[in-house]
């Protein structure tokens, strides 16, 4: 299953002014192969955050099914620590089930902004 993280547009971040200096988010590590808990160092433009975005299927038309979800702290996600160990997870209910062409999806995929720091 293709995982990746990627910058994304949150209306609840929006509102809540987010991304701020310090506050917690998760990322999808590629060279590892695993989510990481991050502190945020810098502010950039409100509401947008990094996503993780998880491949489902594809049809035979070439139509990608995925679902996608905020990786903010108290938002689609939580990191936080508890008896000395640090944990991270994601809010079930808040991931969103969406579809694209598969030329999209190729984009989204080779897609990095990296100018985009937080």
């Amino acid at each position: 299953m293709t995982v990746i993280t990627r910058l994304g547009y949150c209306e609840k971040c929006f509102k809540e002014g987010r991304p701020k200096i310090g506050q917690n988010f998760i990322v999808f590590g590629k060279t590892a192969n695993t989510f990481k808990g991050l502190i945020s160092e810098k502010s950039n433009r409100r509401g947008c955050v990094p996503h993780v975005y998880k491949l489902k299927f594809i049809t035979r038309k070439n139509v990608v099914y995925y679902k996608r979800i905020c990786c903010m702290d108290n938002c689609g996600a939580s990191v936080g620590i508890e008896n000395n160990k640090k944990f991270i997870y994601f809010n079930e209910t808040q991931w969103v089930h969406e579809a694209t062409s598969l030329s999209n999806w190729k984009e989204l995929v080779k897609f990095r902004d990296e100018a985009f720091v937080i």
